[in-house]
């Protein structure tokens, strides 16, 4: 699904942090809400450190996905869903997966979401494009 132009698109909305581990593989439109499907990366440099000295890794299906809020796209709502792999060395019981910090502690948001809801909180919110785009649309900021 990734071409340049793609690529740029996505960066726009995803935290480079996230593309450089995940693979955008969906957009859904639901209900005036986007969300953003992804998939870990499946090579060698995705491997948890775990298995780092095994000689072969298989995939084994993958987590539960996270659902992380990130700024809305056209003045709607928009969350990323984030589907880490496991893997196993082949042959083992044991799966392993790799753990990532994306959001703020407390908070299901990205950080730089998080930045911008944090300082709406301080009352500068009239001074936002978001903030006079829901007063506009009629809906409340927050």
């Amino acid at each position: 699904m990734e071409t340049a132009e793609i690529r740029d698109l996505i960066s726009a909305f995803v935290p480079e942090e996230i593309i450089r581990d995940f693979e955008l593989k969906e957009v859904k439109k639901e209900c005036g809400v986007y969300r953003l499907y992804t998939d870990e990366k499946d090579d060698e440099s995705h491997y948890p450190p775990e298995l780092a000295e095994a000689k072969e890794v298989v995939r084994c299906g993958y987590m539960n996905p996270c659902e992380i809020q990130t700024f809305p796209i056209a003045g709607r709502e928009a969350f990323i869903y984030i589907r880490r792999r496991r893997w196993k060395e082949k042959g083992g019981r044991e799966s392993y997966f790799n753990t990532y910090k994306y959001t703020i502690e407390g908070i299901k948001c990205t950080p730089k979401f998080g930045a911008f809801l944090k300082e709406i909180g301080r009352g500068e919110a009239d001074q936002h494009w978001y903030y006079r785009l829901c007063l506009r649309g009629g809906r409340k900021a927050f």
